[in-house]
């Protein structure tokens, strides 16, 4: 069944938010400090888990001048936010060493929302009473899910004439499928190697021909990969070369408490090599009869999860294949990038009236390291010169601007296609030339 999306993931109320990324990834890979730095600043989109949220709760810090822009932009009631909280991946036994701020969570109206369950989420849950609880079968299912292996096995099952579902091989470990992936470029063609627990693009390499010249041949590529640090069950993927310029699309979903699912939209991904990078989402992004698949196929996924057990966002990634087909590759059984676009769009939409376009870019590279204040005013003057084109700039990804490879996250939204893409040009151009303005040092050059 579809919905009121909004109703299943908040009951209609203002939300607290959790970004326990870091967290949610360590379920699946050996946390290290490269990994929680990259949890933390990606914790910055925890702002924008529901269209309206109460209390935010952050593993990194996040100064009080970047909410007051977010909160300017969307016309938020002010919003209570404790950052600073975990400078590891356990964010919520941090909050539960906090009685304050359990007690605190514990008065709030609305339900938790996390990045993604985790046993320290339900502990959560049980300490404040703002369940239900996740449960022991809800969090088994989600890691069921995740799987690559499981997730292709289940759209064999489900698919129809509109989804092409790629061949897989699975393996026990990487050094054999990394031969078998090898032996294949060796022979012209292209494969997908996945670990199978792989989050965020990571674990993921396209080995092309080309990629295993490139490394020294199929002996170099495979002394390469047993170097290494992927570990456990590994698949051999077929390649979908994709088609038409839809490279990449999503359709996200909620499945509700009572077992419910409600659709919440498809978008257009921004993929860079296999890393998520944005959406665009709103009408007529995608071709109609292609939206149609992705949703139509979203649904019987979305009722597959439910009926194993799952509750909360989740998502289906798709290439698109020949022949107008879409061929999924992967289920995210938590809260996604595409979910930001839709709950600011669902946002800007109660605001101001339908619809609203969005395209959420969250790696936009900037052209110098600055200071803060240096970056919070670049942000607002760009923000001042979207609302003179007619567009709402949102800063969503601010703390990775002070990364050794700098990058800022935003949002941007419109009511029309010319002055969402006047808007993007600005903002993607003026952040490049940073380097230009400020040198390398993010100090005015000369």
């Amino acid at each position: 069944m579809t919905g009121d999306w909004e109703a299943a993931w908040t009951g209609g109320r203002r939300a607290v938010h959790v970004g326990n990324v870091a967290e949610y990834q360590a379920r699946f890979t050996e946390p290290d400090a490269v990994s929680v730095r990259g949890g933390h600043s990606y914790a910055d989109l925890a702002m924008f888990y529901s269209p309206h949220p109460e209390v935010v709760v952050l593993p990194g810090p996040l100064d009080s001048s970047w909410v007051e822009l977010q909160r300017r932009a969307l016309h938020w009631e002010p919003v209570e936010v404790h950052s600073g909280v975990s400078s590891g991946p356990g964010l919520t036994g941090a909050v539960l060493d906090r009685p304050g701020l359990v007690q605190r969570l514990t008065r709030a109206d609305g339900p938790v929302l996390a990045w993604g369950h985790t046993t320290g989420v339900d502990r959560l849950l049980s300490a404040t009473g703002r369940g239900p609880r996740i449960g022991a079968t809800a969090l088994e299912a989600g890691r069921r899910w995740e799987s690559k292996a499981a997730s292709n096995e289940l759209f064999g099952e489900l698919a129809d004439d509109g989804i092409l579902v790629p061949r897989q091989q699975r393996f026990d470990s990487l050094g054999e499928a990394a031969a078998v992936a090898a032996r294949s470029a060796g022979d012209g063609v292209s494969v997908v190697l996945k670990a199978v627990h792989g989050v965020g693009g990571s674990g993921t390499l396209v080995v092309t021909p080309e990629l295993v010249a490139d490394w020294g041949g199929v002996r170099a590529f495979r002394r390469r990969m047993r170097r290494s640090r992927v570990a456990g069950e590994v698949v051999v993927e077929q390649f979908v070369a994709a088609t038409g310029p839809w490279r990449d699309v999503t359709v996200d979903g909620v499945v509700a408490a009572d077992g419910g699912v409600h659709l919440v939209g498809v978008g257009a991904m921004d993929v860079d090599g296999t890393r998520y990078s944005g959406v665009l989402i709103g009408p007529d992004v995608l071709p109609a009869p292609l939206g149609q698949v992705a949703a139509r196929f979203g649904l019987r996924v979305g009722e597959a999860l439910a009926a194993s057990g799952y509750r909360g966002w989740f998502d289906v990634d798709f290439v698109s294949a020949p022949a107008g087909r879409l061929a999924p590759t992967e289920i995210n059984c938590r809260v996604t990038g595409p979910a930001i676009a839709f709950c600011l769009q669902a946002r800007l939409n109660r605001l101001h009236g339908a619809p609203w376009l969005v395209r959420t870019c969250d790696r936009l590279r900037l052209g110098a390291r600055l200071p803060e204040d240096l970056l919070y005013d670049h942000v607002r003057a760009l923000t001042r010169a979207c609302a003179e084109l007619g567009a709402v700039l949102v800063p969503t990804i601010p703390s990775a601007g002070f990364a050794e490879d700098p990058t800022l996250g935003v949002a941007l939204a419109a009511r029309d296609r010319e002055t969402l893409r006047l808007a993007e040009n600005l903002v993607v151009s003026s952040s490049a030339d940073l380097g230009r303005m400020f040198g390398t040092t993010g100090y005015p050059a000369g």
